[in-house]
């Protein structure tokens, strides 16, 4: 009987949620057939059910909805506001008994009598509904259910799924975890023999357990269209409410997402609607007042890109002054004047984040309690994602978020400090640099005692891990390395002992003592059995202080000598070209791509990135000396190839280079004579000749080549 139960509750929900949407439906068209055979049938089943399994409270409710709607389906009574309104409260209160079924077995004590009775007073004609609200009717006979012929016979739906308990998958993804950790153990041992079988076997394992962690994943992925399907009933009571007229869309509801994660944004996208709703979207007589439709809108839309999921919540209201965002931050002391005077626009309206801070003249128990788009954005970045809003006055908000198709996976950056071992998740991570010791060019200096190190041009903040976790106070003799990383917004460098590899690892949950400390938010076992804490780039940003040190490198920046900050050259082999130089300010990353991800676009090549189509471009053939039919031998052979990303004025595309050589900051010793086309400066660096690139030249060469292409081939 527990199994029924439960199986009961879990169709319940999803039905209460499918009669939300009908009845929405209804509100808009009341002669939609087909959505009313639907409802009837929904409403019929829930019945027939709590009947069944003796929850008699549930029974004369719905028994009372399914005698409305029948009489509604059959034309005896018009679907109008007030039966709108009643089968509402019926969704409701039965929801209200589900969740007191759920947690103690029973009912619960609360009384639905009155909205019975009103449920069999509408029953009557629409002249007698009044009359006949006052008393309770006799129960009317229970309508026979109507067959339709769009219904899917059950035995083609129960083929076509299965339901799977959800202890049952977590307990199978701990499996492929235990797995994932013993491929990663074998294949460490299979490197290092020399037995060639043995090798052989560890790929196999390898290649056959991502397919399995794969398969299983896919089971865990649930649409995220889920978690806003309470959203339209939202809308539809907060506009009732407070007297407003607003139209819901939403787009990509069915884009995978891993369960967790869809339970841990629910929270979130509720709060940031009821913003849009109370704070966003004006009234309908100010809309008409400043030319707009008297309706408004909210949108929201998810799609994946890059390995992640990305969610933008838009409305056409009123937007975010700017102007009264620091004004409000002035009067409460978030921000001082002379942080009011430089401060962009887009870092004005981004202080809605600051913990405690609201615009709202009045509370409401809707939204403007002073709480709320913080703990937004702490929750999204617990999840590895970011938060980003953009506002127009007049003309509304967008707010978009980029989080992790699942965390039970995560690629990492491993890293170690103090001889311990430490993950980064790798979508935190914005890039790896040598930080040189002291006395030499770029060596990190101090600045009203916060110490930054130059890079391109600016200060990045530095804080040393071993100091942030007790590690050992002093530094290490020898070479360090810097991890820049982005927190709200702001980068900083994490000062690290050493780097180690990039790779994947499962996720496990932390004890309850180091689950207190903030600065980390997992742990993983390691191919070699060791355990490896996951850090949280947030947290490590608070406890040390970063956006404090931030405010003081900017106040540095502009009494920092240049010679203290050399131009940086990022060094490439060019093949027949000889040793090429590109500004490493213009480079955007380093990618090092298989074979099989660059493809074809007009005979031209191209890679996906991110969510791009990054225009490819090899640097001989842009600098004339080898021609075009050696893209063709060059995608030919070879298994990976260095791709220098790059962005000129906006415009993105890549270089495929021979080899990347290294990172200088020695500067050029100028060489006479004519430059070749692409080429802005020649000289001698290390006792070889370098070519500085015209960055800008072979941006017009690349992306006018896939241009051309495109538009021949067209015609």
């Amino acid at each position: 009987m527990d199994d029924l139960v439960n199986d009961f509750l879990v169709e319940s929900h999803e039905n209460l949620e499918r009669l939300d949407r009908a009845f929405l439906t209804l509100e808009q068209d009341p002669t939609a057939a087909e959505v009313l055979a639907d409802v009837f049938r929904t409403i019929h089943t829930i019945k027939g059910t709590c009947g069944f399994l003796g929850f008699k409270k549930l029974e004369r409710l719905s028994h009372g909805g399914e005698s409305l709607l029948a009489r509604v389906r059959d034309g005896e009574r018009s679907f109008d506001a007030q039966i709108s309104q009643a089968l509402f409260e019926l969704v409701d209160a039965v929801r209200a008994i589900l969740a007191a079924v759920e947690s103690t077995g029973a009912e619960g004590d609360a009384s639905y009598d009155g909205l019975i009775e009103e449920l069999l007073a509408l029953c009557a004609d629409e002249s007698a509904a009044p009359a006949l609200a006052q008393a309770a009717p006799a129960s009317p006979k229970d309508p026979a259910p109507v067959e339709s012929p769009t219904q899917a016979p059950a035995s083609a739906r129960s083929e076509s799924r299965v339901r799977v308990d959800v202890e049952t998958l977590d307990q199978l993804m701990n499996l492929v975890g235990e797995l994932v950790l013993s491929r990663n153990q074998i294949r460490l041992h299979a490197e290092t023999s020399v037995h060639a079988g043995l090798r052989s076997s560890s790929l196999r394992l390898a290649q056959l357990t991502s397919e399995l962690q794969e398969g299983v994943m896919r089971t865990r992925m649930q649409p995220i269209g889920n978690v806003w399907s309470q959203v339209p009933r939202l809308v539809r009571d907060l506009c009732a409410k407070i007297d407003k007229r607003i139209r819901f869309e939403a787009s990509g509801a069915d884009t995978p997402i891993d369960r967790s994660i869809l339970e841990m944004l629910r929270d979130p996208l509720m709060h940031m609607v009821r913003n849009s709703i109370d704070h966003g979207i004006e009234t309908p007589s100010r809309r008409v007042e400043s030319g707009k439709p008297a309706e408004g809108w909210l949108r929201v839309r998810a799609w994946a890109s890059g390995g992640r999921v990305r969610l933008a919540i838009e409305d056409d209201g009123a937007g975010i002054d700017p102007v009264r965002i620091r004004q409000k931050a002035l009067e409460r002391g978030v921000i001082d004047a002379a942080q009011a005077a430089v401060m962009s626009d887009t870092e004005a309206v981004g202080l809605i984040f600051r913990p405690g801070f609201s615009t709202a003249e009045k509370l409401s128990n809707i939204s403007g309690r002073g709480v709320g788009m913080d703990v937004v954005k702490t929750n999204i970045e617990r999840l590895g994602g970011s938060v980003t809003i953009a506002s127009r006055p007049g003309s509304g908000t967008r707010i978009d978020l980029s989080i992790p198709l699942t965390l039970a996976i995560l690629t990492v950056v491993m890293v170690e400090s103090g001889g311990v071992c430490f993950a980064l998740p790798q979508t935190s991570v914005h890039e790896l640099a040598r930080v040189p010791p002291r006395g030499e060019p770029g060596a990190p200096i101090s600045v009203q005692g916060a110490r930054v190190l130059p890079l391109r041009g600016a200060l990045l903040p530095l804080l040393s891990l071993r100091e942030l976790l007790g590690l050992d106070p002093h530094a290490i003799d020898g070479e360090q390395h810097v991890v820049v990383l982005e927190s709200d917004g702001r980068r900083f460098g994490l000062v690290v002992d050493a780097l180690r590899d990039i790779q994947e690892i499962v996720v496990r949950p932390l004890g309850p003592a180091l689950a207190r400390v903030r600065v980390y938010s997992g742990a993983a076992i390691l191919g070699d059995g060791r355990v490896a804490l996951i850090l949280d780039s947030s947290a490590l940003a608070e406890r040390g202080k970063v956006l404090h040190t931030q405010e003081i490198a900017g106040q540095g920046e502009h009494a920092l000598e240049k010679s203290h900050v050399r131009r940086q050259l990022l060094l490439l082999d060019g093949g027949d070209a000889g040793q090429i130089a590109i500004e490493l300010a213009q480079v955007l990353r380093l990618e090092e791509v298989p074979r099989e991800r660059i493809e074809r676009s007009f005979g031209h090549p191209v890679l996906r990135w991110r969510d791009e189509i990054l225009p490819l471009g090899f640097l001989e053939v842009c600098l004339g000396a080898a021609p075009a039919r050696e893209t063709e031998r060059r995608l030919g052979g070879g298994t990976r190839f260095p791709v220098v990303v790059c962005d000129v004025g906006g415009r993105r595309f890549g270089l495929i280079a021979q080899r990347i050589l290294d990172v200088s900051e020695e500067g050029l010793e100028p060489c006479a004579g004519l430059l070749p086309i692409g080429i802005r400066e020649r000289g001698s660096l290390g006792g070889a000749v370098v070519h500085l690139l015209d960055l800008e030249a072979i941006a017009a060469r690349v992306l006018e080549a896939h241009a051309s292409a495109a538009s021949e081939t067209a015609a």
